[in-house]
């Protein structure tokens, strides 16, 4: 999409309602919100009150700020202290910087040495998607948002003998637009996902932000 224009058939746009803006637009229809809201519905069940997320890059700062308001405990981990600052302002409840602490342990202090109900991987490395399994529960969900290679799972170590699901979310179901609008007018706080803005003209420093991993979403301005 790094494009200034696109074809795109009309049975996959959605109509931009009058009161939402562009920037909550563009970030309730990509993965800003839209794979954390899909995330959120294979993890539906009222019975998980601890989230475990793994990466809090934009995509896992995404799944803070939802599940969050869905008034669940939000356990942020990563490494980038500016981004697990970013994490708490968004509504986690605790966040772990895994270059200080061993960040399963951590996590299970913090679940007083049960768990998470549920871990999601948002980071696409092998070893916090096999922290995923360890941090959460006997019978917990992993779910997986970051892509990456084959990992050394083990069924009955990591499945079988701990009960654990694990689903994968990607994108977002284009009939899941409506509850995402819905969502965002009932309060949830899609613009602070926006930690900068460039105008078009400063794209390149836009993108070398972005890539320092200091930052949330950044925003490119065409006005």
């Amino acid at each position: 999409m790094h494009a200034e224009r696109f074809l795109a058939a009309a049975n996959a746009c959605h109509p931009l309602p009058a009161d939402v803006a562009w920037e909550a637009g563009v970030l309730l229809t990509g993965d800003g919100l839209g794979v954390p809201y899909h995330t959120s519905t294979k993890i539906a069940s009222p019975g998980i009150q601890t989230v475990a997320i793994f990466g809090v890059g934009p995509i896992g700062l995404g799944n803070v700020l939802m599940q969050a308001h869905l008034g669940r405990c939000v356990i942020a981990v990563d490494v980038s202290a500016t981004r697990l600052a970013i994490a708490k302002n968004l509504g986690a409840s605790d966040i772990v910087n895994a270059k200080e602490v061993d960040s399963v342990a951590q996590v299970r202090d913090l679940t007083a040495g049960a768990g998470a109900d549920a871990c999601i991987e948002a980071a696409g490395r092998p070893e916090t998607a096999l922290a995923c399994f360890a941090a959460g529960r006997t019978a917990g969900t992993v779910v997986f948002n970051g892509e990456q290679g084959a990992l050394p799972i083990s069924p009955s170590g990591q499945f079988i003998r701990r009960d654990i699901t694990a689903v994968g979310a990607w994108l977002y179901h284009f009939s899941e637009f409506g509850p995402m609008l819905d969502l965002y007018r009932n309060g949830l706080r899609v613009l602070d996902l926006i930690s900068h803005r460039y105008p078009i003209a400063d794209a390149e420093a836009a993108f070398e932000k972005f890539a320092s991993g200091q930052s949330a979403k950044v925003l490119l301005d065409y006005q």
